[in-house]
């Protein structure tokens, strides 16, 4: 199988990328490439899986003044104003590979998905909400998953700290896809498994320090807590799917 890992191959990429839009000391404020290296080292629920396990990622991507490309994905800002930001967004939910310690995956596959959907930030001078739904369109998993989280966001000397508090809501296609067992892969020692549709809280922290004016290191980390819904799967042995990792960002 190629497992996924939710939070490594959406939150990580999003963590580095969000320096490109983000104003710290002039980093990120004009238009350009962004090009970077991070690791990042992944907690997985998976049975199996290492734990952690460590994942170099590179990074490259190309900002406008309301549009955003690179290996996480398109967002483009159709509507901002000092309190209110609106996105649509295209991204990539990214599969990785097998548990190698695990026959359980044997025979089960799980393709990269295209997801789009829309998102929206309110802004209240340090504490911000935010919300967003994406759906797959590439006909993978045929489900979406909406969340929503409240957070804050300040300057500690050169540091800029962002971290918030959330709920993710996966219906029950997206589910299947991230822990469930279809019928078709069920086997002797394998039944199937099909999980109900879900809410998963999470806490998430990034902070970035610049270097210089077109430099910085990013820091990030989440923790999603999974609930009896993934957790009864017979695929996952963990109630919890943790990520944390560092990256060194460059602009041109």
């Amino acid at each position: 199988m190629k497992y996924l890992s939710p939070l490594i191959c959406t939150t990580a990429l999003v963590f580095m990328a969000s320096p490109a839009h983000a104003q710290v000391n002039g980093f990120g404020e004009s238009e350009g490439f962004t090009v970077g290296l991070g690791v990042i080292a992944d907690w997985s629920p998976y049975e199996g899986a290492d734990t952690p396990s460590t994942t170099p990622i590179p990074y490259l991507a190309y900002d406008w003044e309301n549009a955003h490309l690179g290996v996480d994905g398109f967002s483009y800002s159709f509507f901002n104003t000092d309190a209110l930001e609106l996105s649509a967004l295209v991204e990539p939910r990214w599969s990785f590979g097998d548990p190698e310690d695990s026959p359980l995956f044997e025979d089960i596959e799980r393709d990269t998905a295209l997801e789009a959907g829309l998102e929206a930030e309110l802004d209240f001078g340090g504490l911000f909400i935010r919300a967003n739904i994406l759906h797959d369109i590439s006909d993978v998993h045929n489900g979406f998953e909406g969340s929503a989280e409240a957070g804050f966001a300040a300057e500690l000397g050169e540091v800029q700290l962002r971290t918030s508090v959330g709920y993710a809501y996966r219906d029950k296609s997206l589910s299947t896809h991230l822990y469930g067992v279809r019928a078709e892969e069920a086997r002797e020692g394998l039944g199937a498994y099909t999980p109900d549709a879900s809410w998963y809280p999470y806490v998430s922290a990034d902070a970035i320090y610049p270097i210089s004016s077109s430099m910085g290191i990013l820091a990030f980390a989440r923790y999603e807590h999974l609930n009896s819904d993934a957790t009864d799967s017979p695929l996952i042995t963990k109630d919890r799917d943790a990520t944390f990792g560092a990256a060194f960002l460059k602009r041109f």
